[in-house]
C-alpha cells in the first residue's frame, strides 16, 4: 500500500470481530504520514452504516478532522459535534 505524504489515516481496530458494525465502538488508530514540510491532515465521517437517519438528525452522524502541525495533533468536529454512538447488540 503507498499513502502519500500529509496524510492521517485513521483505522479502525478490528481484530476482535468479523463485521464492521460489531466493531464501530473499538478504538480507532491514527497513522499520521507527514510531508516535506512535517504537516498532515485526515478526516473521518460515522454514521451508524444501516439507516439513512444521518439525513434528517444530525446526532446520528460525525465528521471529524485531524491536523498534524509542529508535531502537534489536533482534532475537531466539522459537523455533527452531538454524535450518538449506535448501541451495541
Amino acid at each position: 500500500m503507498f499513502v502519500r505524504g500529509g496524510t492521517i489515516l485513521p483505522l479502525l481496530q478490528h481484530d476482535d470481530c468479523m463485521a464492521l458494525l460489531a466493531c464501530i465502538t473499538n478504538a480507532i488508530t491514527l497513522e499520521i504520514y507527514i510531508d516535506a514540510d512535517g504537516n498532515s491532515y485526515g478526516q473521518i465521517y460515522l454514521d451508524d452504516g444501516e439507516t439513512f437517519d444521518f439525513a434528517k438528525d444530525a446526532t446520528k452522524s460525525a465528521l471529524i478532522k485531524f491536523n498534524y502541525e509542529s508535531n502537534t495533533l489536533t482534532s475537531y468536529f466539522e459537523s455533527g459535534s452531538g454524535y450518538d454512538l449506535p448501541e451495541t447488540q
